[in-house]
């Protein structure tokens, strides 16, 4: 299972950032903002070659190797999910068994990342939105 949980800097300065204060509701919606993302990148057609499938007989375009995987059957942005498990800590995902091989290739293929450049084009919002929390923690507290 493919999980982008963030960088080590980012949890760092989060970490600092945070000081007790619970900031788990603005983690979960930049979650949710990088699986939409991640969704978008998948379903965005990337220039490749065209293969032929069976079962059921297709044309597929096979994306190029650093560009976002093309969706074929949907599974993969089917069974992506957000969520939180443990305070002050959230994460997007793809549980398809493939997914870890199209984000970071294997000895046979280049990889094909979607969920790092969702993460890093929604980290910016994210930090913001944590931002936000704690100036109304700040206020609130």
């Amino acid at each position: 299972m493919a999980r982008i949980i963030g960088d080590r800097a980012l949890n760092a300065r989060l970490t600092r950032m945070a000081r007790g204060a619970d900031v788990t509701p603005a983690l979960v919606r930049a979650a949710e903002r990088t699986r939409a993302e991640y969704i978008e990148k998948v379903q965005q057609v990337s220039p490749g070659r065209t293969e032929t499938r069976y079962s059921p007989r297709r044309e597929v375009t096979v994306s190029a190797p650093g560009s976002a995987p093309n969706t074929d059957t949907g599974d993969l942005v089917n069974n992506t999910g957000a969520g939180s498990f443990r305070r002050n800590q959230a994460e997007a995902w793809s549980s398809m068994g493939y997914a870890d091989d199209l984000e970071f290739g294997t000895h046979k293929m280049a990889p094909r990342p979607a969920m790092q450049p969702a993460f890093d084009e929604t980290k910016q919002q994210a930090l913001n939105d944590i931002a936000a929390a704690l100036r109304k923690d700040m206020r609130n507290g």
